[in-house]
């Protein structure tokens, strides 16, 4: 299918392959494309653009395993699913300005089914390709960000070099629970080649349940929705979803707001009391309740806050640090949300991130290895837990137990980084953890952890130790 704005081609199964946009002069693909997996050994056919994942009757299922049936037109093409009792289908639809995916899902009997999960791959083209092709990685290849709703979940997928058109997908119709990912990689370091990590994620839109298996599922998680689906005899379930380019950020919502999604800028980090919305003046006209809820030790907590809006603004006191969810309901039925982290004082979680360092990360001369800071890793990461507790002793005089942290990471320095990273502690024999290469950035972390340390007083550490270096 194509039209003037895009190019979209399928698969013999009608996953979508390939997504271009016409104006693209660099002819970018948008979806993860199936002659790559095969061409770098990936096997995750089964997470192609609109290949999906469904658990009912206590069974997992998965479009791979089954033959659709393939409707073709000339700007639209539809695909559907047999499965058991249950029919699934992906129609995609060309129009002027975007392209239109529209899901469904069908109860084919009389008596009802309770769908425990379901979620649909949106695989765009989030990959790190393995290739020394530097212009690739950054003008073919995007990053995706999520920004999460019951009824307005939009996706930006912006290109890596900064550059346009980018592509965004917004929800226009049925409900949403979650995004998630999937990571697919493989760790080429010690092949001494760049890029020495590569791979891609796969995104998968949640629209029912969100973990196949329960036991995956996390504790705390108490932001997004994983509730099942239950659907009546004969009954079918309808989702919608517009693909459209944008350039930058502000016209990213811009096209958004072309879809009646609302538009709502608040501060994603406050460290103060207070919290600031602005509305777009469209949706304010509609609200009928605006919720904070906030998790505590024991439970969660909700404040209303709609009287609290004037005009387009709103603004409240913010209790509970820790992540806030604001519901924003609609008198039409539908819900919007947002997300923000509630923190104390800079200075505060400082001293509070090298105090867990220093009871819960250091492993003592009874550790494994001895005198290290955990979790180990050969790429400096322990030195870069130790360079931290140091900076915070130099930034803060009034740091708790300064003295203490001080000796512990000098300790370290010498009983272990010594040790670990020179031929018999001699700092002119970098020793070669990665074959038969170092890497110039550990020692640079090295270097940066001894001229921390001798910036600290005599009095705050056994000079001693490192006298006899």
């Amino acid at each position: 299918m194509d039209n003037k704005e895009f190019l979209v081609q399928q698969s013999h199964r009608g996953a979508v392959t390939k997504l271009q946009l016409k104006s693209d002069s660099s002819a970018m693909n948008w979806v993860i494309d199936p002659a790559y997996l095969a061409e770098t050994g990936y096997h995750d056919e089964d997470k192609l653009f609109g290949e999906f994942t469904l658990r009912f009757n206590e069974k997992n299922y998965n479009s791979i395993d089954y033959l659709p049936e393939i409707k073709q037109g000339a700007d639209a093409c539809q695909v559907t699913f047999k499965i058991g009792d249950v029919r699934v289908s992906n129609t995609y639809k060309l129009h002027a300005r975007d392209l239109q995916w529209n899901i469904a899902l069908e109860n084919m009997t009389n008596r009802p089914i309770k769908i425990e999960n379901f979620g649909v791959w949106a695989s765009f083209a989030y990959i790190m390709f393995r290739d020394l092709k530097v212009q690739r990685n950054a003008n073919q290849s995007a990053a995706v960000f999520p920004s999460i709703s019951p009824n307005y979940t939009k996706l930006a997928v912006v290109r890596r070099d900064n550059t346009f058109p980018n592509l965004g997908l917004y929800q226009t119709a049925g409900s949403m629970q979650s995004v998630g990912t999937y990571n697919e990689y493989c760790n080429r370091f010690f092949e001494n080649v760049s890029p020495s990590l590569d791979g891609m994620l796969f995104h998968q839109l949640v629209l029912a349940g969100g973990y196949p298996n329960a036991k995956q599922a996390p504790t705390d998680d108490w932001i997004y929705s994983r509730k099942t689906l239950n659907l009546s005899g004969r009954q079918e379930k309808n989702w919608e979803f517009r693909l459209a380019s944008f350039t930058n950020q502000d016209n990213f919502y811009e096209v958004a707001q072309r879809y009646e999604h609302p538009y709502i800028q608040f501060a994603p980090l406050v460290t103060n009391a207070m919290q600031k919305l602005v509305l777009d003046e469209n949706s304010t006209q509609y609200i009928s309740k605006i919720t904070d809820c906030y998790q505590t030790k024991k439970n969660l907590e909700y404040q209303d806050l709609t009287a609290k809006l004037e005009g387009r603004y709103l603004e409240y006191a913010v209790s509970g640090v820790g992540e806030h969810q604001i519901i924003i309901e609609f008198d039409n039925g539908k819900t919007d949300m947002i997300v923000f982290n509630k923190m104390n004082s800079i200075k505060q979680l400082l001293r509070q991130r090298a105090d867990y360092i220093i009871e819960h990360a250091y492993l003592g001369p009874e550790g494994t290895p001895a005198y290290g800071f955990a979790p180990i890793s050969n790429q400096g990461e322990s030195i870069g837990k130790m360079n931290f507790v140091i900076q915070e002793c130099l930034l803060d005089p009034t740091v708790k137990n300064r003295a203490q942290k001080i000796r512990l990471v000098e300790e370290s320095a010498v009983k272990y980084v010594r040790e670990k990273w020179f031929e018999n502690g001699d700092f002119r024999r970098p020793r070669k953890l990665y074959g038969d290469f170092y890497r110039v950035m550990d020692l640079e972390y090295i270097a940066h952890l001894y001229f921390l340390l001798s910036q600290c007083d005599d009095q705050s550490y056994d000079s001693t130790r490192l006298r006899t270096i």
